[in-house]
């Protein structure tokens, strides 16, 4: 993300008339004790509002009190259809325990955050994930992994996950709002008989008990303060 403060000028404006229709501005402005800011417009709306309180407090920059946050941000219409489509029911129709909100700087780029399901190791937890969108998302998977420590059979040291629909089971029919369903199911369900962390899986298989009470210390140690 660009971050640059600058008084109103005609400069200002010209500048931001010149850029890429796919970029947008989001930013602020401050007039006494009255700060105002906006949500992500087009630059022609910018360009008019700066051009109107140029005219109010005139072109000498010294003489303005006025500043600007310009912030470059991907546009929704620089996406594809089925990105934005997803990206705005997850944000108005959110999976239950589940947040995913995009970066603002890259809305290919997701921070997830998943509660850890009522009844399973993991409750009273949680997790932050990161999930990303591929170039050739949907015809591959999205790539997921885990930022917080958790124990389980089925994600290794680094976070990766053990999934079938992120590897030879993904098909471009399958959403975002999947991927995170199945990875709150793997969190209620761990699955031993498919490891990606070996050691995890054969204590899993061997003291099932004790390592339930593993998953449970390392939920509290790691996913208690997020």
């Amino acid at each position: 993300m660009l971050a640059v403060n600058i008084f109103l000028t005609k400069a200002l404006v010209q500048e931001l008339q010149a850029r890429p229709a796919f970029l947008a501005v989001l930013f602020h402005f401050e007039i006494g004790d009255v700060t105002v800011t906006s949500p992500v417009i087009s630059p022609a709306t910018v360009v008019f509002i700066l051009a109107t309180v140029t005219t109010v407090t005139g072109e000498n920059e010294h003489a303005c009190s006025c500043w600007i946050t310009v912030t470059d941000c991907i546009m929704a219409h620089a996406l594809p259809n089925r990105i934005i489509k997803e990206t705005q029911r997850l944000m108005v129709d959110p999976v239950p325990g589940i947040s995913a909100v995009p970066d603002e700087s890259n809305a290919r780029f997701f921070h997830v955050m998943i509660a850890g399901p009522d009844g399973s190791p993991y409750t009273g937890g949680v997790f932050k994930l990161e999930l990303f969108l591929p170039e050739d998302y949907p015809m591959v998977a999205p790539k997921v992994r885990f930022m917080t420590e958790i124990y389980h059979p089925n994600i290794d040291k680094i976070g990766r996950i053990c999934l079938d629909i992120l590897k030879d089971k993904w098909s471009p029919a399958l959403r975002i709002r999947t991927v995170l369903l199945s990875i709150q199911a793997l969190l209620s369900a761990p699955n031993p008989d498919d490891p990606l962390a070996a050691d995890v899986a054969e204590q899993w298989k061997t003291n099932e008990a004790n390592a339930i009470k593993t998953a449970q210390e390392w939920t509290q140690r790691y996913a208690n303060g997020v």
